[in-house]
């Protein structure tokens, strides 16, 4: 669950910024429901970077994880299943495209930060392990 939810609170958090910012581009005006988005999405992403050095998962579990939103990105773009942006339906092709390989740069992310030999690790029970 940790791997699937780091994948997916970075993923959706950065997609919903970039979508929000998109739309508000698009359409020439600042909406606060946009903004609210913007700013509850962003914060979930960086809510999962900075508990990164907690996580303590797999690289099963990390597998598990890559093939669910990859799944997730070939249901949403090629079944019509994605949540829809008023206004931007005319460039689903290109946002199916650049969802893609957000998805492949947060995967990046989320091995780097978790299952790289050489990250930083924090864990507050270590000191008082017993050996």
């Amino acid at each position: 669950m940790e791997a699937l939810a780091f994948v997916c609170l970075v993923k959706y958090g950065i997609w919903a910024v970039g979508m929000n910012i998109f739309l508000m581009i698009d359409q020439g005006s600042i909406m606060l429901t946009s903004l609210m988005l913007l700013t509850s999405h962003g914060l979930m992403a960086v809510e999962a970077i900075l508990y990164a050095p907690f996580y303590r998962f797999q690289m099963r579990h990390f597998m598990i994880a890559a093939v669910w939103i990859l799944h997730n990105d070939m249901i949403d773009y090629l079944f019509g299943q994605m949540p829809i942006y008023m206004g931007l339906e005319r460039f689903l092709p290109v946002i199916g495209y650049v969802t893609f390989w957000l998805s492949i740069a947060v995967l990046a992310l989320v091995y780097q930060k978790v299952l790289k030999k050489d990250r930083l690790k924090l864990d507050l029970f270590e000191p008082y392990s017993r050996k």
